[in-house]
């Protein structure tokens, strides 16, 4: 590969990668991701992530939470337009959140943070409980909802959710592209975390040439 402003794309992912953990603040990584527009996010034990945007070589601001959503409710020819988990883009952004389903389907809980998750709480009911939902503020009720995952598989889209004072369109979240990469480092130590971020990098430098 050829360098990249004077630096061997290695050198030029290394110090990516450094910045990614220094913004993140800790080493202690279960996954990271590339997408197919070659961002690569890094999540903490919070499910917090912190993404570098190689389209324009910039360091995204670290989100609340992030969660994860099968491709297929975004795809019409997987899912029925008319159906409550069909999620049309217009409408992901503005009114979209991250929300417990009680009993009573009223979602009243909405999750902004790892912290608003029930303590106790196994994945496993997670799965079941947790969605992106879309409010109708004019209706006053839940139109849309779509069950989503805290830890994601190759094709899903990662949904960063943010506070919407600090965005600058004033969404409420980041709707990524679908992941083509996944590494699990989950209690690795801090050089498998080092190498298994840097090989991503290195896969959207190449791609991005």
């Amino acid at each position: 590969m050829e360098a990249i402003g004077g630096k061997s794309p290695e050198a030029v992912a290394q110090n990516i990668t450094s910045e990614l953990i220094k913004r993140l603040g800790t080493f202690d990584i279960p996954f990271s991701f590339r997408t197919s527009n070659n961002s690569v996010y890094v999540t903490d034990r919070h499910l917090r992530t912190i993404r570098y945007r190689a389209a324009s070589k910039t360091f995204e601001p670290i989100s609340n939470i992030t969660v994860f959503l099968d491709e297929k409710y975004l795809n019409p020819a997987k899912t029925d337009r008319s159906s409550d988990q069909y999620l049309p883009n217009s409408l992901l952004h503005e009114n979209g959140h991250l929300a417990l389903d009680d009993d009573k389907r009223q979602f009243t809980r909405v999750v902004k943070s790892f912290e608003d998750l029930p303590e106790g709480m196994e994945v496993a009911e997670m799965k079941k409980a947790l969605f992106f939902v879309v409010f109708e503020t004019t209706l006053q009720k839940v139109i849309k909802k779509a069950p989503v995952t805290l830890v994601p598989k190759i094709g899903d889209h990662p949904i960063e959710f943010c506070d919407p004072e600090k965005h600058q369109y004033r969404y409420r979240n980041h709707f990524g592209n679908q992941i083509e990469n996944l590494t699990f480092t989950n209690h690795a130590p801090e050089a498998d975390v080092r190498k298994a971020v840097q090989d991503l990098l290195l896969v959207s430098l190449r791609s991005g040439k």
